[in-house]
């Protein structure tokens, strides 16, 4: 341990270790499990000379008087509960009672009531493997030791019902975090084209002429720009057709084609919207009759000759 803190290790350690005590007998320990019906591990301390129970099972009133004796009942018998071989052993008189496994690969378990049992355990039970009852059998009169001391604990911080329900409800959550997540990048790419869309309206087009922009050509469709063809220019002073431009900023990015600078930055070039008037004005001088109008010079209307002209003309 650092700093008062325990590395991730040793927390796992924990997790699985059980203390390895249990049922003491002869100077020796035995690993138990107390039952979840009657006094639980650490509410009991209980020691007493041991005593087989007859019959073995516990499924039928037993013969023999437990009286301050703990009981030896093997697991087992036909529809036979734990909590009935346990009340059957109370009833005897035995302090406690120790279930023994019939098979050797039996781990420890633990011993559950049936539902709605008219029983009311008040002695400790607990559960042993197949070894451990075979020799407390053959020690049967020994003075044996139960107490909270002898319990296994087992540090699992997940039970098995919520970790069922964890691998069940996992899958949901991950589906409905993905789903979100599309549906908000979706939105996001709507709103994002939407954004470019209205601000590529907003770009100047000019008529091309050598030498006002970077570029005499559109990257995108690869064509030399005409004179006076219609452009389409960016911030950055490169120029693209109209449709090219438009089409690469609503449905790709914001960013210029050829050096990637986007359209929402400060303009660096000089050329700006021609307004509306100036476009009408550019538009009339193309056509000779308006070119004519604007640039007539103005010429006096007819006027009338006074008698002194008049002669002299003639």
């Amino acid at each position: 341990m650092r700093g008062g803190l325990l590395c991730p290790s040793v927390l796992v350690f924990i997790t699985v270790f059980h203390i390895s005590v249990g049922v003491k007998v002869g100077g020796k320990v035995y690993d138990q499990k107390t039952a979840k019906f009657g006094p639980q591990a650490g509410n009991y301390e209980v020691k007493a000379f041991s005593a087989l129970a007859v019959p073995v099972e516990a499924c039928s009133p037993i013969e023999e008087n437990l009286e301050g004796k703990i009981a030896l009942v093997k697991r087992g018998g036909v529809n036979c509960y734990f909590l009935d071989k346990v009340n059957n052993a109370q009833e005897a008189g035995a302090k406690g009672v120790i279930v023994g496994a019939v098979k050797q690969n039996t781990k420890l378990l633990t011993m559950f009531a049936k539902d709605n049992s008219p029983h009311e355990i008040r002695i400790p039970a607990v559960f042993v493997e197949y070894d451990a009852f075979e020799i407390l059998t053959e020690l049967e009169g020994e003075e044996v030791t139960l107490d909270g001391e002898g319990e296994q604990v087992m540090y699992d911080p997940l039970h098995w019902q919520f970790a069922k329900n964890f691998l069940v409800v996992l899958p949901i959550i991950f589906l409905t975090a993905c789903c979100c997540w599309m549906i908000l990048k979706s939105v996001k790419n709507v709103l994002c084209a939407y954004r470019r869309t209205e601000h590529s309206r907003r770009l100047p087009t000019i008529k091309f002429k050598p030498g006002e922009i970077h570029n005499n050509n559109c990257c995108i469709c690869i064509e030399d720009f005409e004179t006076n063809e219609s452009t389409k220019v960016l911030p950055c002073g490169h120029g693209y057709h109209p449709a090219c431009i438009d089409e690469w900023l609503q449905g790709h990015s914001d960013k210029c084609p050829m050096c990637k600078r986007s359209i929402f930055s400060e303009p660096t070039h000089p050329l700006g919207s021609l307004t509306r008037y100036e476009r009408i004005k550019e538009c009339c001088t193309d056509l000779y009759c308006c070119n004519a109008i604007m640039n007539r010079s103005a010429t006096p209307g007819p006027r009338l000759l006074s008698n002194e002209q008049n002669l002299q003309a003639v």
